[in-house]
């Protein structure tokens, strides 16, 4: 951070999911950097219980299981079957009803056996780490942390909401009212946008320092 970031400049960190628990560690290693930062904005966050989550429950037992000695086989032959890449994400666009091209050609760069190793060790990495909630940490930033929920994620349930509200009072978050799903990125991206707009407007409303 100290290489890219100038010390005076004043920073804004916006988080969506495991990228909310980076944020949090962020905040913790490096006091240079964490004086800088002046807000928080934290998108449909895993910072607690990953491996327990509906999702996370799933995902452990239906991919990172079986996918430890399937995936050298069944990845390989996508390699070697481009045509089978594209069937599965169009069949995958249309289940989800992505019409978005960039994307869909996103999704064929990243379906191939190496990646898609890397991105499941990755993910059994954080099941492991993102575990009990980090107390002091969001205690010691409340007033630049604010959370927005979803209210159907099932990487971080309502279940956890009330968790993690209870156990930190006065937490500041909004609880999404418009059915917006946690990988937003896929369909609602400008929407999430123009949620993000009125708060960090107001934040750099706020700051006489260069963000």
């Amino acid at each position: 951070m100290r290489e890219y970031i100038a010390a005076h400049v004043k920073v804004i960190l916006i988080g969506h999911s495991i990228g909310c628990h980076i944020a949090l560690q962020l905040l913790n290693r490096d006091d240079q950097f964490s004086s800088q930062v002046v807000q928080v904005l934290m998108l449909f966050p895993t910072i607690m219980e990953m491996s327990t989550s509906p999702n996370g429950k799933w995902f452990t037992s239906s991919l990172l299981r079986p996918f430890h000695w399937l995936s050298p086989s069944i990845l390989g032959l996508l390699d070697y079957a481009p045509s089978v890449r594209s069937w599965l994400v169009r069949a995958y666009a249309v289940y989800r009803q992505i019409s978005a091209e960039c994307i869909q050609k996103g999704i064929m760069t990243l379906l191939h056996r190496d990646v898609v190793q890397k991105v499941l060790l990755m993910a059994h990495a954080e099941m492991e780490e993102v575990t009990e909630l980090d107390v002091p940490t969001l205690e010691q930033n409340l007033e630049r942390l604010y959370f927005y929920f979803g209210a159907t994620d099932d990487w971080c349930p309502l279940e956890f909401v009330n968790v993690m509200t209870t156990q930190v009072p006065g937490l500041k978050h909004d609880i999404c009212t418009e059915g917006i799903r946690h990988a937003f990125v896929i369909e609602k991206s400008k929407r999430m946008a123009s949620i993000l707009i009125p708060q960090v407007s107001t934040i750099l409303r706020n700051e006489n320092s260069n963000i």
